[in-house]
């Protein structure tokens, strides 16, 4: 297995892709509070987690040390269409798939910040705080890809939507394919209307494409 195609920066854990990792509900009030943050004015030129997020996660269980660490991490590469005004952008104009994607790289980037936090802690507590540190930088180079990806399937889907009433969700059929993509082959749906995630940014590892079609045959994905 190589990093490249098998790692997910989402995850606590290397595992295949499509697996979830599932988090209690205190986790999940705390990825809120962090993707608010980091939709925030304050977040365009932070350096550091504010204390009050990292008594938070410290609360979960976290070793401080490597929540401050994470933090630092993540908020070293620029958010997708992060500008003095925070994130967003979706705030402004016309609702395009660029736009919608702005808006959800805050709870992308949170989630890599709880990940990182959670893999930094156990590499802390089995005396490996150093080398879980450098370790990181894997991940974190795998979570930037990912953001790239989105950006880039966001403006693939703004130029194939262009001009077109209806898109078909076009999925690769195979032994690789997840369950949500493969639920999600041959829907179709308005184009204001898309479904989010879009065909090619539900995971890392996604082969999904948006692809034009002139009548609609199947119940739109927002109807369902």
């Amino acid at each position: 297995m190589t990093a490249a195609v098998q790692l997910d920066p989402y995850q606590v854990e290397p595992q295949q892709p499509g697996q979830q990792q599932g988090l209690t509900p205190e986790e999940d009030a705390a990825l809120i509070a962090l993707a608010a943050f980091l939709a925030s004015v304050a977040a365009v030129r932070a350096v550091t987690l504010p204390g009050y997020l990292v008594d938070r996660l410290v609360a979960l269980g976290l070793n401080r040390r490597a929540v401050r660490a994470a933090g630092k991490l993540t908020l070293e590469p620029a958010l997708t269409g992060r500008t003095r005004w925070g994130s967003p952008l979706s705030r402004f104009g016309p609702q395009t798939m660029v736009r919608r994607m702005a808006a959800a790289e805050p709870m992308m980037r949170a989630r890599y910040l709880l990940a990182a936090a959670m893999r930094i802690t156990k590499a802390a507590a089995d005396g490996a705080f150093t080398s879980g540190l450098a370790r990181e930088q894997t991940y974190l180079d795998a979570h930037r890809r990912a953001g790239q990806r989105r950006a880039k399937v966001a403006r693939e889907y703004d130029i194939v939507a262009r001009g077109q009433t209806f898109l078909r969700w076009s999925a690769v059929m195979d032994k690789k394919t997840t369950a949500d993509c493969a639920a999600m082959d041959g829907t179709i749906w308005s184009v204001d209307r898309p479904p989010m995630p879009p065909p090619g940014a539900v995971h890392p590892f996604c082969r999904c494409e948006s692809v034009p079609v002139n009548t609609p045959s199947v119940a739109f994905a927002d109807a369902a």
